[in-house]
């Protein structure tokens, strides 16, 4: 994977973190019900879900980088899970 693709992953985890940060944070403020909240978690599992499938498909030989960072992807995909069992 080149450098490039190493910073679209890095810049899709992290808006995917920090779209769920910020919806926990604003929950019972801007969103009216608990289905909005779940679709918003829904997304951005499907963002965090995307970039651990291109972090898969790096060799690994990135310093345990790439390990760390699908551990990473992997916790936050259970995370949201979760998250949405808890609004359902």
């Amino acid at each position: 994977m080149t450098r490039h693709a190493w910073r679209v992953a890095a810049v899709v985890v992290t808006s995917a973190l920090v779209a769920l940060t910020w919806a926990r944070a604003m929950s019972g403020t801007l969103f009216a019900t608990a289905h909005a909240e779940a679709s918003y978690m829904e997304t951005a599992r499907t963002h965090v879900t995307a970039a651990l499938g291109e972090l898969q498909r790096v060799s690994p030989t990135a310093d345990g980088h790439r390990e760390r960072a699908i551990e990473a992807c992997t916790a936050a995909v259970q995370e949201i899970d979760k998250g949405i069992a808890h609004l359902e």
